[in-house]
């Protein structure tokens, strides 16, 4: 069982004890979550908001790993292919077919990641361990070099820029940076709420049944391969909607994040 896995399960070992010993308890569970909520209304105020979103889009990135190396057991070195995948696919939509757009370009791109992640899940599903680890680092390789050599369509090395916020997003502005901000935290936040909900769910129950023992899990009924190929496509759908925000943020696609060393 790999270090990740580990950590994830010391991790919710010590909250479940804190619940039952009382430390923790609704009440200062909400109360938590409320301070938090305030203190990401004021943060921009007090740190460059642009540093947050990068922040926040790095947050998802790191739950959607989480996802499949702590609670599926899956040590990919391929998510960078899904961050590209998202913001490379929002930035092509908007530029050449919905300029001005941000809904539409921002999902487009998110279900080519999540394409991305049913055919290269698909592939890689028959090998597992390191394995599985070297395959998926193969592949954000080969989706790297044909970002950086299709230059048509890619921009190359100098990726693609001229993407645009809208003026006009349920009231907002969203050219200005505390605007965007705002925003991103709000669907950000809602996507990391979502992971949890997935990994509370039976779903997620049986991630962790297959990490901790495959064949017990085998045995009652659960197909190990289906459930893996699964999280690897929910995964991959949260990082690629992360990437299309991250697109917008920074305004253009660049190639490095299909790099290996940015996974």
């Amino acid at each position: 069982m790999s270090e990740g896995a580990n950590g994830a399960r010391s991790a919710l070992q010590e909250v479940r004890s804190a619940y039952r010993l009382g430390i923790i308890t609704p009440a200062r569970k909400r109360a938590f979550f409320a301070a938090m909520a305030l203190a990401g209304l004021a943060l921009p105020f007090a740190v460059y908001p642009v540093f947050l979103m990068n922040v926040l889009c790095m947050a998802l990135f790191a739950s959607a790993f989480n996802l499949l190396l702590g609670y599926t057991g899956l040590l990919s070195f391929g998510h960078g292919m899904f961050l590209g995948m998202g913001m490379y696919g929002a930035t092509l939509i908007q530029i050449h077919f919905l300029k001005g757009h941000f809904v539409l370009p921002v999902l487009m791109g998110t279900a080519l990641s999540a394409l991305t992640g049913a055919v290269v899940g698909f592939l890689v599903m028959r090998r597992r361990g390191v394995y599985f680890a070297l395959l998926t680092l193969a592949f954000t390789q080969l989706f790297f070099t044909i970002c950086y050599r299709w230059t048509d369509v890619t921009g190359g090395e100098n990726g693609i820029s001229g993407l645009k916020r809208p003026e006009s997003f349920l009231g907002l502005d969203l050219r200005s940076d505390y605007a965007f901000y705002y925003v991103c935290m709000v669907l950000l936040l809602a996507c990391m709420v979502l992971i949890r909900r997935i990994l509370d769910a039976p779903f997620g129950r049986v991630l962790q049944a297959i990490r901790d023992n495959e064949v017990r899990a085998a045995s009652v009924g659960y197909n190990p391969r289906r459930y893996r190929h699964v999280a690897v496509i929910i995964s991959g759908t949260f990082v690629g909607f992360a990437g299309a925000l991250f697109a917008y943020l920074n305004y253009f696609a660049y190639p490095e994040v299909f790099h290996s060393a940015f996974s």
